[in-house]
């Protein structure tokens, strides 16, 4: 038997995927609407999606079409409020139904969710707030969720009940629509400084990177790694080890950040 990689194989088929991607679609729909500044950076700027991105579409795509076949879900149907479009990846007995895949891992309680799954219940609150309801539901598929024994994984899913006051989703479906307003604005104008900012984790990610290593100004030994210098200091407490020295990066997470420039906006 003879194995080997076919890497012709796996360009045509990201180059197929790219061919279909649906990156402008008609109308303002709901996902440009909880983060208005990459929507109108994809507009006026649109990028071809990396191999990743590829990877991550469809790794949540193949869970949520798995979910369907079981009968115990029906598909969304596409909507439209007040000139905002969306659709549902699923519903329950008329209660919509947001289904999530992650590789990070699943919260530890009900009180860790609301932050952990932020962005998830954003997306579910939105639906709510445009179909005039209170309660949905939230599936999290976790790829790899750490055992108990802090060395095994193994996928794991969650599914949480989640509930607003009428309060705040008439409260969100303004914001959603004044969202909209602004972004038509901004697409119009090309002046976008007055769309919300993105979270921070989409921006760009701080990198820390060490300058200089730890080192003793006894005996002059340098180390890779700080648990070098801790152990020569407890092993020779009458040295004098001193710290490394860091410089602190930020790592592009969106292809528009040089563009954008939102750090002068935030504080």
């Amino acid at each position: 038997m003879k194995i080997a990689r076919n890497e012709s194989a796996e360009a045509a088929l990201f180059a197929s995927i790219r061919d279909k991607w649906d990156g402008q679609r008609e109308g303002i729909h709901l996902t440009d609407l909880l983060y208005p500044r990459q929507k109108y950076w994809q507009v006026n700027d649109p990028k071809e999606p990396t191999d990743e991105q590829i990877m991550y579409w469809l790794t949540g795509k193949g869970h949520e079409n798995v979910l369907l076949n079981q009968g115990v879900y029906t598909p969304g149907r596409p909507a439209e409020t007040d000139g905002i479009i969306y659709s549902v990846d699923a519903e329950a007995d008329e209660i919509p139904v947001e289904v999530k895949t992650r590789r990070a891992y699943l919260a530890r309680d009900d009180d860790e969710a609301l932050t952990r799954y932020d962005s998830y219940l954003l997306q579910l609150k939105s639906y709510l707030a445009l179909r005039g309801q209170i309660t949905g539901r939230l599936l999290v598929w976790c790829l790899a969720q750490k055992q108990d024994d802090g060395y095994r994984t193994r996928p794991e899913l969650r599914i949480y009940d989640v509930e607003i006051t009428p309060e705040e989703g008439k409260e969100w479906k303004a914001e959603l629509v004044a969202r909209r307003t602004a972004l038509e604005n901004a697409l119009e104008s090309g002046d976008w400084s007055n769309l919300p900012l993105c979270p921070d984790w989409m921006c760009a990610t701080t990198v820390k990177i060490m300058t200089r290593r730890p080192r003793c100004s006894t005996c002059g030994k340098e180390w890779k790694t700080e648990r070098g210098g801790k152990n020569h200091a407890a092993k020779f407490p009458e040295h004098k080890v001193e710290h490394a020295q860091y410089r602190f990066d930020k790592d592009p997470n969106c292809a528009w950040l040089a563009k954008c420039q939102p750090e002068g906006e935030k504080k």
